[in-house]
């Protein structure tokens, strides 16, 4: 199931409210308020394991990703889409060994597109035999990603 859900103290914003704070988004970022742009169920193929044969055919991956943000919200939509784009393009062009590595540079990816303060990436595979799946959680805030 994919998700798109930008949230702002604690409580869903309505997009309609979302594209009203637009012009007010720096202001709000200077008293301190940000917003979690979330989204989830990223699926694609991708070539990732420790071992060669492993690496060797393409494996389902969920990609999740929040991102903190100014609450602007008038761009949510073409971010999310943007996002999802690149993270697919990335994950179906590249070799990976290690999933850590990988949610790494999917963090300076996002971070790469989108004005954002912390990045959290969820990456689940599907290959353990007994699980559903594997999954690893990361937060980065900016600029830890270098």
């Amino acid at each position: 199931m994919r998700t798109a859900r930008l949230a702002g103290h604690g409580s869903t914003r309505s997009r309609r409210a979302s594209k009203r704070a637009g012009a007010g988004a720096a202001a709000a970022t200077a008293r301190g308020r940000t917003a979690w742009l979330e989204m989830g169920g990223i699926e694609c193929m991708a070539h990732i394991g420790l071992e060669e044969e492993e690496r060797s055919r393409p494996q389902r991956v969920v990609v999740d990703l929040a991102l903190e943000v100014a609450p602007a919200g008038s761009r949510d939509g073409e971010l999310g889409r943007a996002l999802r784009l690149e993270v697919r393009r990335f994950l179906a062009g590249g070799r990976f060994v290690l999933v850590e590595t990988t949610v790494l540079k999917l963090a300076r990816l996002v971070f790469e597109h989108a004005h954002a303060r912390r990045v959290r990436v969820r990456f689940h595979k599907f290959v353990l035999p007994g699980t559903d799946h594997v999954a690893i959680e990361m937060t980065f805030r900016s600029g830890e990603t270098r």
